[in-house]
Order: structure tokens, then sequence, then C-alpha cells
């Protein structure tokens, strides 16, 4: 179902994306192929830094034909120095590699004095050029009336409820237009399709650190899930940390009883081996108990016998 987004919220949308991205400002180039190349190379970064960068290719290859057959790397060296991304550099390639394939020249001079619509799908004809640069044309060159209506910018919309899944380029185009201001045209394209570019893309997006999260109806889902996810996680870690205390408590419950039996078969073992060695040891011989001899009695002194009358007159003479 569409969300009802007021214009208010979606002018507030521009400015996290212009601190991340750099401010996108329209700057009139003298033609119409310098203003594409600048809108392909702001993809990522600011307006200002395309410009700088566009001088530079400008000092650094002779025209914009070497720059078409050179190679990615060389392009690449040249960017950096401006913040310029290396997808803005391909960008750029591709977008000359398909305009020459099929006109047999480097110039957009035969747009110029078209009509805005004409020369926009002109551009998006261009098998295998970047989106953008039709975009560009309209909105750097023409001041188109209308938004740009991409695979990029439909996706992110889209995600963010602000366009059915299967809107037509008109439907989308009239709501786009009652939220957005005609003067925000350039910034709010270039803004969100950077975004879709970089930060939103088809398969690998990072819902939860996106700077619209708080207006995005699949992010604000894909938070949920992925928190649910995580919770699935959490409690299988912990249920397999808890399976894992108990096997180790059982396994030191196995070892313990093990210990304690190997313990008592050693008890036991020594107890066998001291009975049997007692067993095998002979009997000592008792020897028999000394004789101890008996102290004679001593003998009752003798009674003296009175002298009689006979001894005592012999005893005198």
């Amino acid at each position: 179902m569409q969300k009802r987004l007021p214009a208010a919220a979606v002018k507030d949308m521009l400015a996290p994306l212009e601190k991340l991205y750099g401010a996108k400002r329209k700057v009139k180039q003298d033609t119409m192929l310098q203003q594409v190349l600048v809108g392909l190379l702001s993809v990522g970064t600011s307006t200002s830094n395309a410009v700088r960068a566009l001088k530079l290719l400008g000092e650094e290859f002779v025209d914009w034909n070497e720059l078409r057959i050179s190679a990615p790397e060389e392009i690449s060296e040249v960017l950096a120095s401006c913040k310029v991304t290396p997808a803005a550099g391909r960008c750029v390639t591709r977008f000359l590699l398909a305009l020459f394939e099929q006109t047999s020249a480097l110039t957009l001079e035969f747009l110029e004095k078209e009509k805005p619509n004409a020369a926009y799908e002109r551009l998006m004809g261009l098998s295998g050029a970047p989106p953008q640069a039709a975009a560009e044309a309209a909105l750097g060159w023409f001041n188109a009336p209308f938004l740009p209506v991409d695979g990029e910018l439909r996706r992110i919309l889209a995600r963010m409820g602000i366009i059915e899944k299967g809107a037509t380029d008109q439907a989308v185009r009239r709501t786009l237009q009652r939220l957005v201001k005609r003067r925000d045209y350039y910034r709010f394209y270039h803004l969100l399709t950077d975004h879709a570019a970089i930060f939103c893309r088809h398969e690998e997006f990072d819902s939860e650190h996106c700077v619209l999260l708080s207006d995005c109806e699949m992010g604000q889902r894909h938070v949920v899930e992925l928190e649910r996810e995580r919770q699935k996680q959490r409690e299988a870690a912990e249920a397999a940390a808890q399976a894992q205390a108990r096997a180790a408590a059982a396994q030191r419950a196995k070892a313990a009883a093990a210990a304690a039996q190997a313990a008592s078969e050693r008890v036991a073992r020594k107890k066998l081996a001291s009975d049997n060695k007692a067993k095998r040891r002979p009997a000592a011989k008792e020897s028999p108990a000394p004789k101890v001899k008996a102290k004679p009695r001593p003998s009752a002194p003798k009674a003296r016998s009175r002298p009689t009358a006979k001894r005592l007159s012999k005893s005198r003479k």
C-alpha cells in the first residue's frame, strides 16, 4: 500500500543525504556533453567535486575519445584527488562507449535543440548508458518540468513505501510532483539515486545504518527480521553453551567417579597383596620359656639347746 508522506518529510530526507554525498547543485556547463559528464561524476560526491574532476580530466586527457579508451585504473587515479568514486568514473566510461558506438561521435549537439522529453527519451534509449546521463541532461541542461524515473529511483521509493512497486512512470511522476517542489527536483533525484546506487543496492543493503530508516518501511521490517534472527542465534548459542556446560559437568563427574574407582581399586590391591604376603611368610616357632632356678629356701636357724648340768660341770673344769 502506498504511504502518504507529507512534502515536509521528503524535504527533511535530503539534509542527511547531503551530509553523506555532498551538496547537489545545478552548475550549467558549456555543452550538454559536459553537463552529462558532471552529472555522472557526481555519483557519490558533491557537484563541486564533480566539476573539479571534469576540469582535471580535460587537462589530463587529450580529448573525450582518449578518456573513452583509457583504462579504468588511469581514470580512477585522476579522480581520486577530487574525491570522486571509481564507480562514477566507470559511469563516464560506459556512457562515452555507448554514445560513440551508437552515434559514431562524442557530442550531444544533436540533442541541444530538442524538447526535454524527447532528449531524455533518446538518451534513455542509448543501450548500456547509465540512466543518470539522461536525467542530468533533462534536469541540468533543460531544467525539465518533470522528475526522471529510472530503476534505482523507483527501487528506493518503493522500499520507502512512497510508491507502489508496479506503478507506471506517469503515476510515479504524479506522486513525486505532489511531494517534491520543482526547485528541489535536481537535489532530490541525484541524492536518492546516489543512495540507491551506493547504499541501498538491489541485493546488498544495510538497513540498520541507513540515514532514511525512520522513513523506510522495508528497512524497518528488515531491522525487525534481523533482530529476530539475532535473537534466535543468541538463544541457539545459549542453548549450545548450556549443553556444552552440562556435557563438561557430566565429563567431570565421570572423571571423578573413575578416579574414585581407581583409588578404591588401588587400596584393594594393596590390601590383597599384603594379605598374600602374610600368608606366604612361615610361622615363627615358639621358644620355651627359660627355666628359672628356684632359690633354696633359707633354713631356719638351729635352736640352741640349753646347757645341761653335766655340760656345765665339764665347761667349768
